[in-house]
Parts: C-alpha cells; sequence; structure tokens
C-alpha cells in the first residue's frame, strides 16, 4: 500500500486570520478616523449651508430675517448668528462605534425640524416654535464622505493581512 502525506503549514494564514479577528473586535483606531470624518461633515454643512447629501438648506423667512437685520446679524449665515450650533459638534469612538452630534438643546429641532406648536405653548398661550422651522440638517455623511468611511475601515482590516 503506497502512502502520501501532505504536510501544510498554515501559521502564517493562522497568524492573518486571527489578526483580522482581533481587528474586527477592536475597530478603535479606524473608529477614531470615522468620527474624525463625521465631524468634519458636519462643519462642512454649516460652511456649505447644505445638507451632507449636498441639498441647500432652506432660506430664513421673512419674519427671521427682519428679526436678524434689526440686531444686525442679517445678512449672514443660516444657523450662525452665535457660532453656537456650529461650534457644539463634537464627536466620540469606541471599539465599536464612531458618532459627531451635539448636546445643544435645539440641535435636533435643526436637524430634523419643527412644525409650529410641536413643543407646546408658553405660559401666555404662545406657540412653541412660533413658527414652522425646516429641517436644516448638519449631521450626516455626504457621498465623499461614505466614500472616505469605507476606505478608513477597508485599510484597517486589510492591515491584517498584510
Amino acid at each position: 500500500m503506497t502512502e502520501i502525506n501532505i504536510r501544510i503549514d498554515d501559521a502564517r494564514v493562522r497568524r492573518a486570520l486571527n489578526d483580522f479577528l482581533r481587528r474586527g473586535r477592536d475597530m478603535s483606531p479606524a473608529m477614531r478616523e470615522v468620527a474624525a470624518t463625521l465631524e468634519r461633515e458636519a462643519e462642512a454643512a454649516f460652511e456649505n449651508q447644505r445638507a451632507p447629501d449636498g441639498t441647500a438648506w432652506a432660506e430664513l423667512s421673512a419674519t427671521t430675517k427682519q428679526r436678524r437685520q434689526k440686531r444686525g446679524t442679517w445678512p449672514g449665515q443660516v444657523l450662525q448668528v452665535s457660532g453656537t450650533l456650529s461650534n457644539s459638534i463634537t464627536s466620540a469612538h469606541g471599539a465599536d462605534f464612531a458618532l459627531a452630534g451635539s448636546n445643544i438643546i435645539y440641535a435636533a429641532t435643526h436637524q430634523f425640524g419643527a412644525r409650529r406648536g410641536q413643543f407646546g405653548s408658553t405660559k401666555r398661550g404662545a406657540p412653541i416654535p412660533w413658527g414652522d422651522i425646516p429641517a436644516r440638517p448638519f449631521l450626516g455623511l455626504s457621498p465623499d464622505g461614505e466614500t472616505a468611511v469605507v476606505s478608513i475601515l477597508t485599510k484597517h482590516l486589510a492591515e491584517a493581512v498584510q
């Protein structure tokens, strides 16, 4: 009887797979870059007065423009009377997440919009908000941002098999 023995040294393959698994469990280095990308995307939205998808923000209402003109803040940029909202953007990351956002109480109203009176009324019965506020998204990813995030993640995982 003839016997054939084939020995395969798969130590390098096992090392690469183990490194790939390790990198997949702790994506912190990549997530740090993703969080920074999310933060830059929000900053660009304020600078360009456009949602991350490229849609221009709604113009201010005539009433808002008049109010701002009286205070000397119009003409100017939408959502940037004081810079509080745009300067509030921060990011965070961990082994399996990346995020960017704002802790300003009215940030969600500007991101998603609000209807007149959606939040109730004042003691005197005036609606909160006093008028409709259109959504002016500033959080999210542009097509270029999406490409950057995919590249960051791909690079992080690909380094395990080099």
